[in-house]
């Protein structure tokens, strides 16, 4: 229970922000993906954030620099899905974009130095490979409250592009929760982590999940998405499993 409340707390944790200098989901598009030939420094951020605010004067210095010929952005990550849909949970995480191709990361706070290191190699380099894939999936899933006052439509929609917070979650319900509301809450919780991306965390989730809830022909028929994720790979979860089912 107390870890369900912790990655709950971890999950909403937010506050304000300046707009100015700031991009959005809606805007990420016309300004970091730009393709106009200049490397665009995007630092993924957040209020709460001290290394983030001391840094910001760097940038400011680096951005007004007309001999480097970048622009530097900034992108809340309490405030967006962008961040969750490239699965970025630390910050600052920054993102070196040129004609929308990530070009480089760097995680944590920096020197200018370090920076100036990272720009002048990338912002002379052609930019080869695929553009950055940062929409959200589309779901066609409904989001339902479960019975948990923690469970909330709100709590559901703050992970819902976030791949890594829907499995802890869902994964935190099944062994701590026995609810059928609640069990519910982390099924549709796992079934969007599915239609995201299928893994053996979600698939197995998923599957263990309907087992407690009592419905074994659904659990074998999600047991054999979680076999074919697998491959060759022999997974104890999935074995264990199948001999309660048998």
């Amino acid at each position: 229970m107390n870890r369900i409340l912790f990655l709950l707390l971890f999950i909403s944790l937010g506050g304000t922000i300046q707009a100015q200098d700031y991009i959005t989901d809606d805007t990420f598009e016309t300004t970091a993906m730009k393709s106009d030939g200049q490397l665009k420094v995007v630092s993924f951020t957040a209020a709460w954030c001290g290394p983030c605010k001391m840094m910001k004067p760097i940038f400011k210095e680096l951005n007004e620099d007309n001999d480097l010929d970048i622009t530097v952005y900034y992108l809340d990550i309490d405030h967006n899905v962008t961040n969750d849909v490239l699965n970025i949970h630390s910050v600052p995480t920054i993102y070196f974009i040129k004609n929308g191709v990530k070009m480089g990361e760097l995680i944590g706070g920096r020197s200018k130095s370090h920076l100036l290191k990272e720009i002048n190699k990338f912002k002379n380099s052609e930019a080869t490979g695929e553009k950055l894939d940062y929409l959200p999936v589309p779901s066609s899933i409904e989001i339902v409250a479960g019975d948990h006052k923690k469970l909330t439509v709100k709590t559901a929609q703050k992970v819902w592009n976030s791949v890594d917070n829907l499995n802890k979650l869902s994964e935190s319900i099944f062994l701590n929760l026995n609810n059928k509301a609640d069990l519910r809450y982390g099924l549709m919780l796992a079934e969007r982590s599915i239609e995201i991306e299928p893994s053996l965390v979600n698939t197995v989730t998923k599957a263990y999940i309907l087992y407690k809830l009592g419905e074994s022909k659904k659990a074998k028929k999600a047991l054999k998405m979680a076999q074919k994720v697998a491959g060759d790979q022999k997974v104890e979860a999935i074995e264990s499993l199948l001999k309660k089912l048998a």
